[in-house]
């Protein structure tokens, strides 16, 4: 009779072992597929980053290299949707503000300057002043390409996982890595010399540089 409760028990401590090892492994398996998602989520949107703003130089280089003014109105629009989705995408990252300040300032004007551009009564006509800028605007988004080029690289090598940015696991990189804050800092630090815009848009520079203006005239009592 002992010798059948303790069979028994035995075989019910092994059933429960079974389910809580079932049941452990289930959950390490929903852990890591929850965590491919989001590092794939990630991925797409860097990806996406990197692609808009390669489009983004590509545009202002054949803008520039325009002798006519035909299509320019495509080329603006085309412009300004890149700038735009680059942002959107940008900001899906795990990176605190400060982190891509710069960036995000660069192609919010890039974009806001395409659609001012777009938005003149006399069309998209090219002045000497718009090639300038062009010029700047070309400069800066060669060497945004340049260093963010560099952090795909990095990511490549496996110096960084954008899931483990997420929850903030830097302890867990190996020695001598470079996590993706810092390799963004790095983009930040090569657009510390944002060209300065100046045209009829939200975002030109004469407009956040502007001082607020008081109120004038006697004081009412």
């Amino acid at each position: 009779m002992n010798l059948r409760r303790y069979t028994a028990a035995l075989v019910a401590l092994f059933v429960l072992l079974g389910i809580t090892a079932f049941w452990g492994v289930s959950q390490a398996q929903a852990r890591r597929s929850a965590e491919m998602q989001i590092e794939n989520k990630y991925n797409r949107a860097f990806y996406e980053v990197i692609q808009r703003s390669k489009n983004i130089e590509a545009l202002l280089s054949k803008g520039l290299a325009s002798g006519s003014h035909n299509n320019m109105d495509n080329l603006f629009s085309d412009l300004w949707y890149n700038a735009n989705a680059a942002q959107e995408n940008l900001h899906q990252l795990p990176l605190s503000h400060n982190v891509i300040a710069k960036t995000s300032k660069f192609l919010t004007q890039v974009g806001d300057y395409a659609y001012a551009i777009t938005k003149r009564d006399d069309g998209t006509k090219m002045t000497d002043e718009d090639r300038s800028t062009m010029r700047e605007l070309y400069k800066t988004a060669k060497a945004l390409n340049r260093e963010l080029t560099k952090v795909q690289q990095q990511a490549a090598a496996g110096k960084f996982r954008w899931s483990e940015v997420q929850k903030g696991i830097s302890s867990n990189f190996a020695k001598g890595s470079m996590s993706a804050d810092r390799s963004f800092r790095s983009v930040e630090s090569q657009m510390q010399e944002l060209p300065t815009l100046i045209y009829d848009g939200p975002f030109s520079d004469h407009l956040e540089r502007a001082k607020p203006l008081g109120v004038t005239g006697k004081e009412v009592t």
